[in-house]
């Protein structure tokens, strides 16, 4: 529609957010093998963070271990190796944020929310849990055995 440089331009931007969006579901991911270290369900390795907090040993892990599997997802041609990468993605950064959900009721009970607030916060999650089922579900089955 445009000419040549402006989509160089947008391409360069849709680069910038997707390195944004992978930074964030990087520091997210080793923030709950952190946090599950902490409360020792992870090994303590995870637990160690450097001098500004961020734990950088379980990124580093946490990354290998996402470069293994889409490593194990090599397909013939680009289009079926995009769509194993977009399935198994979702199916690893999707448990994260469903634990995340199952943990929001007890967390509102402690924090005694108001009953109407409670309910509806609860309407939320389960419609939220219900999606996220379902995008592991429509990840396939290779995507999440292979997870």
């Amino acid at each position: 529609m445009f000419n040549p440089t402006i989509g160089s331009i947008i391409m360069a931007l849709a680069v910038m957010a997707c390195l944004g969006s992978l930074l964030g579901w990087q520091f997210t991911l080793s923030q709950t093998a952190k946090s599950a270290a902490d409360e020792r369900m992870f090994p303590g390795f995870f637990s160690k963070v450097n001098r500004a907090g961020a734990p950088i040993t379980g990124m580093i892990i946490m990354g290998v271990v996402q470069s293994a599997m889409a490593l194990s997802t090599i397909s013939p041609n680009l289009s079926e190796q995009f769509g194993a990468l977009v399935n198994l993605a979702v199916v690893t950064n999707v448990v994260p944020y469903i634990i995340a959900l199952s943990a929001l009721p007890l967390m509102m009970k402690t924090a005694g929310v108001e009953p109407g607030k409670y309910k509806l916060n609860i309407a939320v999650t389960l419609v939220a849990l219900v999606y996220s089922v379902y995008a592991i579900y429509a990840s396939g089955k290779d995507a999440v055995f292979a997870a």
